[in-house]
């Protein structure tokens, strides 16, 4: 990219504006699961997201994708073993399996919404503005319609727990 404000676009859009809708189907996942997370480093994953996405957009930048396999890497070891164990005991444990399933999703919308942020970026450099806005458009409805299945399975679990009690 030859003009910075292009590339800096793209970081605002992947560590700020991708945030919301990632932070938002990750919670909703973790809540279906019966995972609430208050705890006083609660903040911890979020920071960590948005500094992936930020490195995400420079290696895709520098095309050097290659990084995001080391980044992943690296975050699947430190939590390999939360994996293995699940969360809680009893009729009340969390299968590491759906963390896993969990860390996936939200590790996926970050390497997803952090190329798209690149090629928005790209877009609007080159003055492709129906590119810009067709990518755009797409990035949206599917980010959202992740978002409503997340949304929809957890309304059905909430309900089948209701119904039991």
């Amino acid at each position: 990219m030859d003009h910075p404000g292009w590339a800096i676009a793209a970081y605002v859009l992947a560590i700020v504006i991708a945030h919301y809708p990632i932070a938002k189907i990750v919670s909703t996942l973790y809540r279906d699961l019966g995972v609430e997370i208050h705890a006083p480093n609660s903040h911890l994953p979020a920071l960590v997201g948005a500094i992936e996405r930020g490195l995400f957009v420079g290696a895709l930048q520098l095309e050097r994708g290659e990084f995001i396999a080391v980044w992943l890497a690296l975050k699947v070891a430190a939590q390999w073993k939360g994996w293995e164990q699940g969360l809680g005991a009893g009729s009340a444990k969390v299968q590491g399996r759906d963390l896993f399933n969990v860390f996936l999703i939200g590790s996926g919308l970050s390497i997803a919404l952090s190329a798209v942020s690149v090629r928005l970026a790209e877009f609007a450099r080159w003055n492709n503005w129906r590119m810009f806005w067709i990518s755009l458009g797409a990035a949206c409805l599917g980010t959202a319609l992740i978002w409503m299945i997340a949304a929809l399975h957890k309304r059905r679990t909430d309900r089948k727990r209701t119904s039991v009690l």
